[in-house]
This record gives C-alpha cells, sequence and structure tokens, in this order.
C-alpha cells in the first residue's frame, strides 16, 4: 500500500491505469494541497486527454477536496439558458487508493502563460481583451447565481481552451459558498494578495461576489500591460496602494471593518509601514488626491475602445464593495 510519499502525495507512475478508466501520461502541477496529472481516458463514450486533481492523503486536505467537489457540482448544473458558463468541467470523481480524484477537462495554458507567450510581458491585443473580459463575467455571474465565491481569481487560473478564443476558470480549491462564511483570523489573507480586495483586509464581513469582481479588474488591468496592477506582498502596502490608485477609503467603510484598526489610527490617519525598516508614519487621507493613475493614463490604438476599458476598470475597482459593479451590469457595459 505505499502509494503516497512521506507527506502523503500520491505516487502515480506514467502508464499507470487509474480506477481502470485513466492512463496516466505526465505530472503537470503540484501545490500544498494536490497534485494535478495527465491522463487519458480510455472510456469508449470520453476518449480524451483529461486533468485528474489528487489531493494529499490527510484529514484537512480531504476536507478540502470535498468541498471543492461540492462546489464544482454545484457550477456543474445546467442553467435554463444552457449556454457555456466558463467555468472548468467536472468530469468525474471517485475514491481510488485512499485518496479522493477530481478529474475535470484538460486546457493546456493559462493567461499568465497567454501573455508571456503571445504579449511578450507587454501584454495583449484589447479586442482579445473585451473576449476574454466577456467571457470572466459570464463565468462570475453564474458563480452568483450559484451563491459561489471563487476567492482566488488571477490570470493563473484562467484556463485558455486550444483555439485560444475561449476561456474556463479554474481552480476552486479555496472557493467557497458565500452562506458558508464563518469569522477567522486568517480571512485578511483570503486571495493572492496582488488581487486581494480591499474589504477582505479591512474585514468588511461578510465577504461577498464583490471580491471576486476586484481580482477580475486586476486580472484585466495585467492582461492588457503585462504587469501588476498591485505589485506588492503585504495587506499595508496594498491599502496605500490601492488609494493611491482609488483614492481615501470612505469613512463609513472603514468604520465597518474588524482590521481597520490594524491600518488606521482613531482619526482614520493611514498608518503606512517602511516595507524595511518597519517604522511606522502617519498619512492624511487627504494626500491620497487621486488626480491621474496608472489606469487613467493607459493608451491605446483605439481611442474609443480605450476609453470604455478604462472606465470599466474603474467600476470594477471601485473601493466600496456596494458600489462595485455586478456581473450582470458588466455584461452591459459598453466595452463588453
Amino acid at each position: 500500500d505505499n502509494w503516497h510519499d512521506q507527506e502523503f502525495y500520491y505516487k502515480a507512475r506514467v502508464g499507470e491505469t487509474i480506477n481502470s478508466k485513466y492512463q496516466v501520461k505526465a505530472s503537470i502541477g503540484s501545490g500544498m494541497f494536490s497534485t494535478v496529472f495527465l491522463a487519458k481516458s480510455l472510456l469508449p463514450e470520453c476518449q480524451q486527454e483529461v486533468a485528474i486533481k489528487i489531493p494529499r492523503k490527510n484529514d484537512l486536505m480531504l476536507r478540502s477536496a470535498k468541498s471543492e467537489l461540492q462546489i464544482l457540482k454545484k457550477v456543474a448544473e445546467p442553467e435554463a439558458t444552457n449556454k457555456d458558463n466558463h467555468c472548468v468541467k467536472l468530469l468525474d470523481s471517485f475514491v481510488y487508493r485512499e485518496h479522493l480524484c477530481l478529474v475535470m477537462e484538460f486546457l493546456d495554458l493559462n493567461l499568465r502563460q497567454i501573455t508571456n507567450k503571445y504579449g511578450r510581458n507587454r501584454g495583449i491585443n484589447l479586442k482579445t481583451i473585451c473576449v476574454y473580459a466577456h467571457q470572466l463575467m459570464v463565468a462570475l455571474q453564474h458563480l452568483a447565481h450559484c451563491g459561489i465565491l471563487h476567492c482566488d481569481i488571477k490570470p493563473d487560473n484562467i484556463m485558455v481552451t486550444k483555439s485560444r478564443r475561449s476561456i474556463k476558470l479554474c481552480d476552486f480549491g479555496v472557493a467557497m459558498f458565500a452562506r458558508d462564511q464563518t469569522p477567522s483570523a486568517e480571512t485578511p489573507y483570503l486571495v493572492s494578495p496582488s488581487y486581494r480586495a480591499p474589504e477582505i483586509i479591512l474585514g468588511v464581513a461578510p465577504y461577498s461576489h464583490p471580491i471576486d469582481m476586484w481580482s477580475a479588474g486586476c486580472c484585466l488591468y495585467e492582461l492588457y500591460t503585462g504587469k501588476f496592477l498591485f505589485p506588492v506582498a503585504t495587506n499595508n502596502g496594498l491599502l496605500k496602494q490601492q488609494m493611491e490608485l482609488k483614492g481615501a477609503f470612505p469613512k463609513a467603510m472603514l468604520k465597518k471593518g474588524a482590521f481597520t484598526g490594524m491600518h488606521f489610527n482613531e482619526n482614520f490617519e493611514f498608518r503606512q509601514l517602511d516595507p524595511v525598516t518597519k517604522l511606522e508614519t502617519l498619512r492624511s487621507m487627504a494626500s491620497f488626491n487621486v488626480k491621474t493613475s496608472c489606469i487613467s493614463d493607459l493608451t491605446g490604438e483605439d481611442g474609443a475602445l480605450m476609453a470604455r476599458f478604462k472606465n470599466l476598470l474603474e467600476r470594477m475597482l471601485t473601493l466600496d464593495p456596494s458600489k462595485r459593479i455586478t456581473p450582470d451590469e458588466a455584461l452591459k457595459h459598453p466595452f463588453l
């Protein structure tokens, strides 16, 4: 029964047949929670390449995998419109050698790889972004209808089909049902740092679908420029850059934040931490007086299309989540 290594990752061998259905071709990714294998389906009705996600064998990882399976099943439920929801499809699930296995459609490139390959680290064509942005909003609309928060939208988790004309949101490993939120000391660190919405950092709970819209806005900026919108890893640094982009936070929002006191004093002056010395200096809200920004300064060949793109970004990146654009509203936006 030596099926996993010392850290309880499943040890699949190339050529191995899993559950009499899938032949392993390669290991294509490994993270803290699981390993993903490329495999060929041996089923007569489904002879295609698939991705098999096999979580590590321990109680925490198993609970996480069961939660992801529940969410993927909900995402896979067809809507009345029967249109593509632009979320990766769950094809199969089973327990094999004491490991829960999730079988999904295989897509070979993500948007970060696409940007690096075709944008040469300078971003990709605005008309292509228009197509991808529309599909991403369809995915967010579907998740909102399902009551699901993805909680980790970034270019690495948006896959592109072989035709390069369609995208699919993937990796629901930290996703949750909006109704299932519980207070936790770790909530200020939900979502990867550069894509983390301000309400998460401030603890303006309960978090809802606007957290994913903020992350999507960061992604679209990155697709066009090839650069992070917020190239910083600390929550204090993120708040500073968010205010330098969008101005001061509304005081009403700060008053609701469980973690506001970590970053603002009682007069709502910003406790700015020097990243090197860790010394704190106070900065008044009035000093975050934005006249131009990296969004307003964007340029492109098609001025009208660029103006619409910048307007959509500004609305996706509204500091107050209650005023941020929704997927339904975004799908009616002139950029899309």
